[in-house]
């Protein structure tokens, strides 16, 4: 395999940053139209042997440098780089806006959790391809069928939450049916996707007295009980006690 074909099966597969250097070698002196297909590609670099080692430890300080401000400012934004939806960071800021929102006017509030049921959902084992498959497919589903007013993103690997106000149980699981049945419709039976979720809800918010990350651990409890029963329930509602419960990260 060519460097060229390695370079694009690595911008490809999504565990890759864009900001992730990669740099090419060739033998010899490099062709115009050799260089073109190495930028073309996703390489920051297509490096002619014999080598000059200062010079190549000059750009790559200079390349690692960019990386690790690149990372530092993906750490703190509020979106999730694989899907575009939230990640936990900004899923809980929008949580807190739409908890005191609920608060002010004795609104309802839900929280509804999914997952692909597939091999390695939990992320307790080595994702595999058809995991990668299943992310990118669901942050596809909430990005195109998601309710402008909820607050949605990505909490683990396998895993998405919707944070949904003026939602009361019944709106929530309608609203987990919906997702669900979207996600599930394709014409294809041989990919067809199975998707899990749990959730929870109050008709008060003020009345409950809770934080919205009660409502996020309750939804994630529910669907770790389905994602525990093979064959059993798609989707479930949190009945356990919130006290003491953390949502899971």
């Amino acid at each position: 395999m060519s460097g060229v074909d390695v370079c694009r099966i690595l911008r490809e597969d999504p565990r890759i940053t864009p900001c992730t250097p990669i740099l090419l070698t060739t033998a010899g002196r490099r062709g115009r139209q050799e260089r073109l297909d190495a930028l073309a590609t996703g390489a920051w670099e297509l490096i002619g042997l014999p080598v000059d080692a200062e010079e190549l430890l000059l750009k790559l300080a200079a390349y690692m440098a960019s990386k690790f401000a690149a990372d530092q400012t993906r750490e703190e934004s509020l979106v999730d780089e694989l899907t575009g939806l939230y990640n936990l960071r900004g899923l809980m800021r929008r949580a807190r806006e739409l908890g005191s929102d609920a608060f002010r006017h004795s609104r309802a509030l839900a929280c509804v959790a999914f997952a692909p049921d597939v091999p390695s959902a939990n992320a307790a084992a080595e994702p595999g391809e058809e995991l990668w498959g299943a992310v990118d497919r669901l942050g596809r589903v909430f990005k195109m069928s998601g309710r402008v007013s909820d607050a949605i993103g990505r909490i683990r690997l396998g895993e998405f939450v919707v944070i949904a106000p003026a939602t009361d149980e019944a709106k929530a699981l309608k609203l987990a049916e919906r997702l669900v049945r979207t996600a599930e419709i394709t014409e294809d039976a041989e990919a067809r996707l199975k998707v899990l979720a749990g959730y929870d809800a109050v008709s008060d918010f003020r009345e409950a007295g809770i934080q919205p990350a009660a409502l996020l651990a309750g939804a994630t409890l529910a669907l770790r009980r389905c994602q525990a029963e093979p064959g059993g329930e798609a989707i479930r509602r949190y009945d356990g006690d919130r006290e003491g419960t953390t949502p899971l990260t």
